[in-house]
């Protein structure tokens, strides 16, 4: 049972990191990945979550696809959430008084959700989303090419 149950947990990280890879080929210079609870769903034992996720990367990434794939765990299974994006903007450079921003630097907001029922449970759910690499831009991390980000809750 136990040996089951490492397999596919091997299997279903494997493929989730497949599908969240093959999604889009952008640099990912932060993340923002939070829900809303929408109450209880078709059954008294589930409730109906909203997943935000906000992503924020350079201008620069080209995408492929414009939905993201999330793992979702608890008690030893797993399964997969698709969020679709919502908008893409721009954004504004902060205006510090006393902070002089480097020319050229352009962010993106990439909005993305999506919904789930969970049924009630006194352990634990993890969604999460993996994605490799880092802009070019950090200095801090080197190289780049091979950290990626991991986003939970």
């Amino acid at each position: 049972m136990k040996k089951k149950l490492i397999v596919k947990t091997i299997i279903t990280t494997f493929l989730f990191i497949l599908l969240g890879y093959n999604s889009f080929f952008l640099h990912i210079i932060g993340a923002d990945l939070h829900y809303e609870c929408l109450g209880q769903d078709s059954t008294a034992n589930s409730r109906s979550y909203k997943i935000y996720y906000n992503q924020y990367t350079d201008c620069d990434g080209f995408e492929l696809g414009i939905d993201l794939y999330f793992g979702i765990w608890h008690s030893g299974t797993s399964d997969v959430v698709v969020l679709t994006q919502d908008t893409v903007h721009e954004l504004e450079n902060p205006n510090f008084p006393c902070l002089e921003l480097p020319q050229g630097i352009c962010v993106q907001e990439r909005v993305y959700s999506g919904e789930i029922e969970l049924m009630l449970s006194d352990s634990s759910y993890y969604i999460v989303f993996q994605k490799c690499c880092r802009t070019d831009g950090i200095t801090n991390i080197n190289p780049v090419d091979y950290w990626g980000a991991t986003h939970y809750i």
